[in-house]
């Protein structure tokens, strides 16, 4: 159970779609230098978005062991104050029914102290997704689209 007291920050990753990346890294960068850093950092967004802070957490040195949790949601903050480590979880329906989490949403938490580090982290991999994604649709057309 988190201890009283403790402080949490939502950070909502649609911003970075609505606001761009050059918008939101600065507002991460002043929260990360408050006088106390937040203990637990959850983020909310979407399967793409998630893989994004997913992959600059795991740049960053602070990858879980790559299994996302579930039921019940409220446990990833625990395993985040228990660990060095970020954590995904797919959220719960209690979770879900009072937050307003969309069936296409999910939640990484990361610890507070290590937002730094994972916002340092993720303009490369954005830009790095960007150029993978412009290789593998050229790719894809010269072998044949054999999506579903």
């Amino acid at each position: 159970m988190a201890k009283a007291g403790r402080k949490f920050e939502v950070l909502v990753l649609n911003q970075i779609a609505q606001q761009g990346l050059k918008r939101f890294a600065p507002e991460r960068y002043a929260l990360v230098k408050e006088a106390k850093a937040p203990d637990v950092v959850l983020v909310r967004g979407r399967a793409r978005q998630i893989m994004l802070v997913a992959e600059a957490a795991r740049a960053a040195g602070i990858a879980g062991d790559g299994a996302a949790m579930g039921r019940p949601a409220c446990a990833m903050i625990p395993a985040v104050l228990g660990g060095p480590t970020g954590v995904t979880s797919l959220g719960c329906i209690g979770n879900r029914v009072y937050t307003g989490l969309g069936d296409a949403e999910l939640y990484f938490t990361i610890p507070g102290g290590k937002l730094g580090e994972v916002v340092d982290k993720l303009a490369t991999v954005v830009h790095a997704n960007r150029e993978l994604q412009a290789y593998h649709e050229g790719r894809r057309q010269t072998l044949g689209d054999a999506r579903p």
